[in-house]
């Protein structure tokens, strides 16, 4: 069985072995989620299932592919791959009760499978044994949190802003965490408890503290993404793994939907290209293939993988910026989130379509009753757009009505689903 691999490789190989066995399954599962991005379910499926067979079979694999199985259309496999490690390395704990990683191991497995109340008395003994890391505390938190057990969760955090007095980051991460679930006093403290170290981080401290206090203040948007992203370039991509990052393929699915033919004829601009997460899926597509970004971080990512024919450093609200010349398809994967009012972004984007061209892009999602404005700024300090509004906004900067609207999980934040939209719509062709 797969899971009894799991936790009986450590004691039949050697540290080497391990390690080899461990490298191919990541390896083959890393290619599975690849497939999936490309819309291949089936050969995603395959490399899952090898990558299972195989030796090196451990927690982080299994969930990885229970992942591919839920994105492959096949949400029974997933749970019941998560059923099976969590109850065979439950009886391995017979061996060592007191073993952190398996007790982690075990209380993630039922955390994923929504089992909260035994989920936390794992990771509880785990933290116990080990200490509380981030990654323990944050599962704990989350465990709390969804029993409805606000007090609970906070204490949770305790021994970790002990060992960490001075990290702000730590007290922001638990702020965000808690507004996600709408647990506002409590998000509301660690703001209060990260506020001395504002300077490490103002930009995105002013953000999320705007968001979750409600204050009106003049914020300013591309300084934040600009100093969240150039810091964060050089993980960025294996982020957007865990968090299984889903703009990029619905941007692809999107211009398929439309009839855009992937036959290498296509002037495409990926606008706020970040790390080039969208290159690969579109560049059957692409005749040129053209990136732009604010950040320099992410553009040299981008020049390291040699992806795109030219890059540009853009401010999306700044037109002068933009690349020269025009194109038949601008795409916008996990961008316009950070911003409010897409007027005057969509209106430079379209500016740079030739007539007929396709804007395709993705926002986040909200209902329109929580946002009388079309737009809200959530508790991650990016913004997330309800459907009519957005749909408006691209037919009053000239495009026609929406040819493709899709809703879907675009990422997963702090285990909660964060759901979105692609959307997709065509510059008014020149008249015949």
């Amino acid at each position: 069985m797969v899971a009894q691999k799991a936790r009986g490789t450590e004691y039949m190989h050697s540290p080497e072995e391990i390690a080899e066995a461990i490298a191919l399954a990541e390896n083959l599962v890393s290619q599975a989620e690849t497939e999936i991005a490309n819309g291949d379910a089936e050969v995603a499926v395959s490399l899952v299932v090898k990558a299972l067979n195989g030796e090196g079979v451990n927690f982080e694999i299994v969930e990885r592919a229970s992942r591919v199985f839920m994105s492959a259309g096949r949400p029974g496999d997933a749970v019941g791959l998560l059923e099976m490690m969590a109850s065979t390395m439950e009886s391995a704990l017979e061996q060592a009760p007191n073993d952190p990683d398996l007790l982690a191991q075990i209380g993630k497995a039922r955390f994923t499978l929504g089992h909260m109340e035994v989920a936390e008395g794992f990771l509880v003994r785990a933290a116990e044994q080990s200490g509380y890391s981030q990654e323990l505390t944050m599962l704990i938190c989350n465990a709390r949190v969804s029993q409805g057990d606000a007090e609970g969760a906070l204490k949770a955090w305790d021994a970790l802003f002990d060992a960490n007095p001075k990290s702000g980051t730590l007290r922001l991460a638990a702020a965000m965490l808690f507004a996600q679930h709408n647990f506002m006093d409590q998000a509301k403290a660690c703001i209060d408890l990260a506020e001395p170290y504002r300077h490490l981080f103002p930009n995105k401290f002013d953000h999320i503290a705007a968001a979750i206090r409600g204050d009106e203040v003049d914020l300013s948007q591309i300084d934040m993404t600009v100093e969240i992203f150039d810091n964060f370039a050089s993980g960025y991509d294996q982020n957007m793994k865990n968090i299984g990052a889903a703009g990029p393929s619905a941007i692809q699915a999107a211009m398929r939907d439309v009839g855009l033919p992937e036959d290498e004829s296509l002037r495409i601009l990926d606008a706020g290209c970040g790390t080039g997460l969208c290159a690969p899926l579109v560049r059957p597509f692409a005749k040129v293939l053209d990136g732009c970004d604010a950040s320099a971080g992410m553009l040299t990512k981008c020049l390291e993988k040699n992806i795109y024919d030219t890059l540009t450093r853009t401010d999306l609200g700044r037109p002068e910026t933009y690349p020269e010349g025009t194109y038949d398809v601008v795409i916008s994967s996990d961008v316009l989130v950070y911003f409010g009012d897409l007027h005057e972004v969509l209106m430079h984007m379209v500016a740079k379509l030739d007539p007929g061209g396709w804007l395709v892009l993705t926002v986040e999602s909200v209902d329109a009753e929580k946002a009388p404005e079309g737009f809200w700024m959530g508790p991650s300090g990016r913004f997330k757009h309800a459907e009519p509004y957005v749909a408006k906004a691209m037919t009053d900067v000239g495009l026609l009505p929406p040819a493709h609207i899709s809703h879907g999980a675009l990422r997963h934040e702090f285990t909660e689903a964060v759901e979105g939209l692609a959307i997709a719509a065509q510059k008014p062709p020149e008249a015949t």
